[in-house]
């Protein structure tokens, strides 16, 4: 069952989950209600930047080069992630959305084995053919076969660059503290986001949104998953693997799809309930194999 400590860790990496889950529906929330992805995701980590320079101002100084560069990687992986995580989800619905997010499960061992050199076992193997499948059910609509939309390709790419920053991230953990990490990271993705804003011309969704529904979906965003959910992410990958953190966090697909049947963003459909059912067996198969490859190694 592991230690008292562990433990903890496994429980926040649940309540991450479900915060990351309810993000999905805010976020789409958001851009239903007129803001693009882009607008989104500027205002979003510049509010979160400017929120950690204000708490940060004073280590500032104490941040050297190396902290630098592996902060500015760390943003321009993360700024890959939001962006076609948040594309996609604008082009496809709240439960496809989380359930293809969550196959970065599968490409985590493979970024560990580059990144860590670990070596990736066989039941990995297993459960990312298993995910893939799922995959395939989810992306299958209407009895016709595979049809992967744009919406559900975009959010794909977002699981491999999404399962690069679990990795990349519990190897900046070992060189700095989260609010330093977290006032880097963030504001190199705002520094990105912003001139892509300016450039396509999505600044002027701000005009155009229904605030009413903007305002409190997009301080869920700002003080939840990002604030509160990142942060905790990081304390969390600084304890666990980050095979381990992949597998218990990837449960926020199934809050996700819950929160948004519950809100009426999406309907119970045959392909969800099988695509999203292989994907979260996938999920638990890979967790309860990890928890006994210990035992395994010792005989």
């Amino acid at each position: 069952m592991g230690t008292r400590k562990e433990r903890i860790y496994i429980l926040l990496a649940v309540c991450t989950a479900m915060i990351y889950g309810g993000g999905v529906v805010w976020n789409k929330s958001i851009m239903n209600a007129g803001l693009t992805p882009n607008a989104l995701l500027t205002f979003r980590f510049a509010a979160v930047a400017i929120i950690y320079l204000i708490i940060n101002a004073k280590s500032l100084r104490t941040i050297d080069l190396k902290q630098l560069k592996h902060g500015v990687i760390l943003g321009l992986i993360g700024y890959g992630v939001m962006f076609f995580q948040m594309t996609g989800l604008a082009y496809t619905s709240p439960a496809n959305g989380a359930f293809l997010n969550a196959c970065y499960i599968t490409f985590v061992p493979f970024v560990s084995r580059v990144f860590l050199k670990q070596k990736i076992k066989r039941h990995v193997l297993l459960c990312a053919v298993l995910c893939l499948i799922g995959v395939y059910f989810l992306a299958s609509t209407g009895g016709r076969a595979l049809s992967l939309g744009l919406g559900d390709a975009l959010c794909l790419i977002g699981a491999v660059f999404y399962a690069v920053q679990i990795v990349y991230m519990a190897k900046c953990m070992e060189l700095m503290q989260v609010k330093t990490l977290m006032l880097l990271s963030s504001a190199t993705i705002a520094v990105i986001s912003l001139p892509v804003l300016l450039l396509t011309g999505d600044a002027a969704s701000f005009l155009q949104v229904q605030w009413e529904v903007v305002v409190p979906n997009a301080l869920a965003v700002v003080f939840l998953s990002t604030l509160l959910g990142v942060s905790l992410q990081m304390k969390i990958v600084k304890e666990l693997s980050p095979s381990r953190v992949a597998i218990i966090m990837s449960l926020d697909s199934l809050f996700a799809t819950l929160f948004s049947i519950l809100l009426k963003q999406d309907m119970i459909r045959m392909e969800l309930l099988l695509g999203g059912g292989l994907i979260f067996l996938s999920i638990v198969l890979s967790e309860l194999l990890t928890m006994k490859q210990p035992l395994l190694n010792h005989k």
